[in-house]
């Protein structure tokens, strides 16, 4: 375990500081890092358990400086960058529910902040998309159905119907991730 968790701290401290060091590199090396991300599962080791204290912390610092760099590229300046932000954002939820519960409300904010922007598709469709995987993952946890779900749904419904008559072509995504919000969520959903 003591390796796993430190091959694990290399590797993001690897991809945060060369791969994701501007937003121009975040663009350009996005499915190289996800790939990382998705083959070597970085997050599964929680709070570093069963490594050293040593290698626990330099783990924590590494995944505290991957969290801020993922929340800086969800809210950088081009659209590339966001798109970055919010695919990284979506794969470290997945991976690991502890970071999703500490960081849920927080990440749900700032997708729905940029549902209001005028964005390019392709980042409407990934935002969609994660928001559709948190409010999924809300469901089942009461703090977070609480905190994300009863506060944000509504948000995000007015921003999918808003989204939806200024562009036609996401009308797909966007029925998908209200067809989700009126299963999951009714009670939430009827006033919008």
């Amino acid at each position: 375990m003591e390796a796993s968790v430190a091959r694990a701290e290399r590797t993001l401290t690897l991809l945060t500081g060369t791969y994701l060091a501007t937003a121009d590199a975040a663009a350009a090396n996005i499915a190289v890092v996800l790939d990382v991300v998705l083959s070597q599962n970085l997050f599964v080791y929680g709070d570093g358990a069963g490594a050293t204290e040593a290698t626990a912390k330099r783990y924590a610092t590494a995944v505290h400086k991957w969290l801020a760099r993922i929340n800086s590229l969800a809210a950088g300046k081009t659209g590339d960058a966001r798109l970055a932000g919010v695919l990284l954002m979506r794969q470290t939820a997945l991976q690991s529910p502890a970071l999703f519960a500490e960081h849920a409300a927080k990440w749900t904010a700032a997708l729905v902040g940029l549902l209001a922007k005028a964005e390019i598709a392709p980042l409407l469709a990934a935002v969609l998309h994660t928001l559709v995987a948190f409010i999924d993952a809300a469901r089942d946890v009461a703090v977070l159905h609480r905190e994300v779900a009863s506060t944000q749904i509504p948000r995000i419904n007015q921003a999918l119907v808003a989204i939806a008559e200024k562009s036609p072509d996401l009308a797909d995504v966007v029925l998908d991730a209200l067809a989700h919000s009126a299963t999951w969520y009714p009670t939430l959903f009827r006033p919008s």
